[in-house]
């Protein structure tokens, strides 16, 4: 867009970018040509929960504990190695690009008459279909319609869990 004359307000409105950034970008394209657009080191604190462990306790959320009727933050945290906030940041999904998927092992309110043992997939692809259709919600195709559909016909989906 620089090469074809648009202004840099112009270049952040269509990008969805600062005019600052606009700036930085043609800054450091003019001062190192194409490696100057590529991905500095970020500042801050590096992630300390791993995308593994980030699965793993999802995939655990999915079970019973065995000295407990439910799962909660100290407990997970003390099973996975990792403070109750990162279960409790991983449980609401506050950890990057999965969206909120909110979690809540403590309440049974939402499964009603059902054995504890059965609310929950034994799908071991659980995790990463969650995280591609959450995905698609949150970053969906250029000019795509997304839709959502129930996969058993003729079952009304708020009558079972």
């Amino acid at each position: 867009m620089a090469s074809e004359r648009k202004s840099n307000t112009m270049i952040a409105k269509t990008l969805g970018v600062s005019r600052p950034t606009v700036i930085h970008w043609r800054t450091s394209f003019i001062e190192k040509g194409l490696p100057g657009l590529e991905d500095v080191p970020k500042p801050g604190r590096p992630a300390v929960v791993s995308n593994d462990i980030i699965q793993d306790i999802i995939l655990s959320t999915m079970t019973k504990p065995n000295h407990a009727t439910h799962w909660s933050t100290r407990i997970m945290a003390k099973e996975k190695g990792v403070s109750h906030m990162a279960v409790h940041r991983i449980w609401k999904s506050e950890f990057g690009s999965i969206g909120k998927a909110h979690l809540q092992p403590h309440r049974t309110k939402t499964f009603p008459n059902l054995d504890p043992a059965d609310k929950y997939s034994n799908d071991p692809d659980l995790v990463p279909k969650t995280i591609d259709i959450v995905g698609l919600y949150l970053n969906p195709p250029d000019d795509a319609l997304v839709l959502s559909a129930d996969e058993k016909s003729q079952i009304q989906a708020l009558s079972r869990t």
